[in-house]
């Protein structure tokens, strides 16, 4: 396996990446799925799958909101994730994303959701379009989330913290929260975090095929030399991000 030593001198050459491989699926961190089968505005589990195959994602993490720290739903949400997957072609992981959460309580909530089965913890950071609480994007990464997602204005104290506390944040694919994608990925590459696509999708016309994500990731790239950095820092998140997840299932 590799280690998070060589994965950061990875991030800094940016050599794990070639040509061929741009065209390669995406991993959408991000894909917002209410926990049980009882209508709602949001994705159930088998929709979810079905609309991610038929945009060409091949991995996902299939994320239930939690705006409390009541996590008993997990259990059953998790079995139901891998289940219903097995008979699609998306290799999928369920969790959770954690919404409004008071700073102090970030680090339980983290903690508890893990306990409960969340294969993959995100929490709501300092979008500039919600009022979130400001310190949470910070609190976030101390407690050692998985994913910070649609972090707003990343500080470089934060993004700082993410690449000690071995943190991915995410590129936004959703409308509401990419406007700051530039910085957030200036910021994640020069203090080396690795990065992760989510789209926040709730419904299929939110989700997006990886020829959208390439030209997403171009519009994140400050660079404009033609070194794909931020290409290269995304594939890496993913393998990364999917070495952990892989190592946690063969724990459990």
């Amino acid at each position: 396996m590799t280690s998070w030593t060589q994965a950061q001198s990875l991030c800094l050459t940016f050599m794990l990446i070639t040509p061929q491989d741009q065209g390669a699926k995406m991993f959408d961190t991000h894909v917002m799925v209410r926990p049980d089968m009882h209508g709602g505005h949001c994705f159930g589990i088998s929709a979810a799958l079905h609309a991610l195959e038929a945009a060409g994602i091949s991995h996902a993490g299939l994320i239930a909101a939690c705006t409390d720290m009541n996590f008993a739903f997990l259990g059953e949400f998790c079995r139901q994730v891998r289940q219903i997957s097995l008979y699609t072609r998306v290799t999928a992981w369920a969790g959770v994303e954690l919404l409004n959460i008071p700073p102090a309580l970030i680090r339980p909530a983290v903690a508890e959701s893990r306990n409960c089965g969340a294969q993959i913890v995100l929490v709501h950071g300092e979008s500039i379009m919600d009022a979130v609480e400001k310190g949470t994007n910070f609190a976030a990464i101390d407690a050692g989330v998985d994913i910070l997602a649609c972090p707003g204005m990343l500080d470089q104290a934060a993004a700082d913290l993410a690449a000690e506390r071995h943190v991915f944040v995410e590129l936004s694919g959703s409308p509401r929260h990419a406007f700051a994608n530039a910085r957030t990925i200036a910021m994640c590459i020069s203090s080396q975090v690795a990065i992760v696509c989510g789209s926040g999708a709730s419904r299929a016309e939110e989700l997006h095929s990886p020829e959208l994500w390439s030209k997403i990731m171009e519009g994140a790239d400050v660079s404009l030399d033609g070194s794909h950095p931020v290409l290269n820092a995304v594939r890496l998140g993913e393998k990364i991000l999917m070495q952990r997840l892989q190592r946690s299932e063969q724990k459990n």
